[in-house]
Formats: C-alpha cells, sequence, structure tokens
C-alpha cells in the first residue's frame, strides 16, 4: 500500500509541474506576444501627438461611475 501511494504522490508531483510548465509558457508567449504588438502599434503612431488631441476642446469627454456602498444599516 505505501507503494501505490507513493506512486500516486510522484505522478501527482508531475503533473504540478507539466501544468506549472505549461501555463509559464503559455503566458511568456503571450506577454511576447503583447509586446511586440505594443512596439508595432507605437512604430506605426510613432507621428501622433496624443498631448494635442487631449487637450482639443472639441475632444469627446469620458465620465466614470463608480458603484458605491452605504454602510448605514438603519432601516
Amino acid at each position: 500500500m505505501l507503494e501505490f501511494s507513493h506512486i500516486v504522490y510522484e505522478i501527482v508531483v508531475w503533473l504540478f509541474l507539466l501544468y506549472s510548465a505549461a501555463v509559464f509558457i503559455i503566458y511568456t508567449w503571450i506577454g511576447l506576444y503583447a509586446y511586440g504588438a505594443v512596439f508595432r502599434y507605437k512604430h506605426k503612431n510613432a507621428f501622433t501627438d496624443y498631448s494635442i488631441i487631449a487637450t482639443n476642446p472639441n475632444a469627446p469627454t469620458f465620465s466614470l461611475i463608480a458603484p458605491a456602498y452605504n454602510g448605514n444599516d438603519d432601516h
């Protein structure tokens, strides 16, 4: 019985190791892909001055609505 539990333990450890390696590889690939996308975007828009767009009075504005909780439970 001790040998069976040791085999199960080894299988679980290897599965965890493989899962961790797969997650690491996938997130690394996503990070490199995102870095390349940002680099390409910045290269295509190198001549855009966003400060002029942001200070333009005709530029659209935005609003931020945040939910709030009133902790008063006096009903």
